[in-house]
């Protein structure tokens, strides 16, 4: 399956598709950090106030991604890795454990914004990104089952 022919007749172990596939995701990467970037001066140059509270809650939402992984992934690759685990059953219990840590640290995150008295918008802002970096730490056990598959 890995020799069948491409549709435009390059075989994938070919330099030149290999050099096109990186070239793809450079191109794709160096969109994404420019539009990133782009908006990023934009937001700093109309609402310097929205500015700080986006950074405010992509640095809570790094930290809950901290605590949700906790070198998971590499144990679990290594669990995966032998062949006398059941897969199914070890994604269930890695998922589940960094479900739990999600939970803990979004009800620490929760309290550390109550604590400090922040505005409902900056925390339901700070939950939106905490949302995505949640669903971030869940989808990278995936990943790492698809690396030990091969």
């Amino acid at each position: 399956m890995a020799d069948t022919p491409r549709p435009d007749g390059e075989a994938p172990d070919s330099f030149r598709w290999h050099r096109r596939r990186f070239l793809h995701l450079l191109g794709a990467r160096g969109v994404r950090e420019c539009l990133q970037a782009v908006f990023i001066v934009v937001l700093t140059r109309t609402q310097v106030t929205l500015y700080g509270e986006f950074l405010l809650a992509l640095s809570l939402s790094q930290i809950l991604l901290f605590i949700s992984e906790l070198g998971l992934n590499q144990h679990l690759a290594t669990l995966l890795a032998r062949r006398t685990a059941r897969r199914g059953a070890v994604l269930t219990q890695v998922t589940l454990l960094k479900l739990g840590l999600l939970l803990c640290g979004g009800l620490g995150m929760a309290g550390f914004m109550r604590w400090q008295h922040y505005g409902a918008p900056l925390q339901h802002l700070a939950f939106l990104i905490a949302a995505g970096t949640a669903i971030d730490a869940l989808t990278s056990s995936f990943f790492v089952l698809c690396q030990v598959e091969g």
